[in-house]
């Protein structure tokens, strides 16, 4: 398999199935010790509820002390890939996440509620095909609101 047709199978694999499904040992197996992630709407929403989480980071130490709390907070994760492109040693990718919100999360307590909203991953692959940087952009007020959050004026 070339590295383009590798690249997007491991950035597929990873993001509508690790992730949703918790298999961190996959995860661990993609990434480097120094990954970096950069999160904007997530993070966006924490600061704005109170609850701040970093925007960047090492990817690994946000795997091992903060993805179960997420996992735990927005289970029965589904994740539908819409769009996914390949260019040199990046893979671009446009999904839509469903989750119920069973936990407490962005400072909100567990609501029981369905949530769905768009997000867009680029993942940087090094030459053995690991995952060296990650950039995520998600419609966090889409999410807030789903959450029951409400805007004032």
């Amino acid at each position: 398999m070339d590295n383009l047709k590798n690249n997007k199978y491991i950035a597929v694999k990873f993001l509508a199935d690790a992730l949703p499904n918790n298999d961190v040992e996959y995860v661990k197996s993609i990434i480097t010790d120094q990954t970096v992630t950069h999160r904007a709407g997530f993070a966006a929403l924490y600061e704005a509820t109170g609850f701040p989480i970093a925007k960047d980071g090492n990817f690994l130490e946000w795997v091992e002390n903060g993805w179960s709390l997420l996992h735990s907070a927005l289970t029965k994760q589904h994740v539908e890939m819409r769009h996914v492109v390949a260019e040199e040693n990046k893979v671009i990718l446009q999904y839509h996440y469903t989750v119920t919100h069973s936990g407490d999360f962005a400072g909100m307590p567990v609501t029981g509620k369905k949530i769905e909203w768009d997000e867009v991953g680029i993942l940087q692959f090094n030459n053995q095909g690991k995952i060296v940087e990650m950039w995520y952009m998600c419609e966090e007020m889409k999410v807030a609101t789903e959450l029951g959050y409400k805007l004032e004026k």
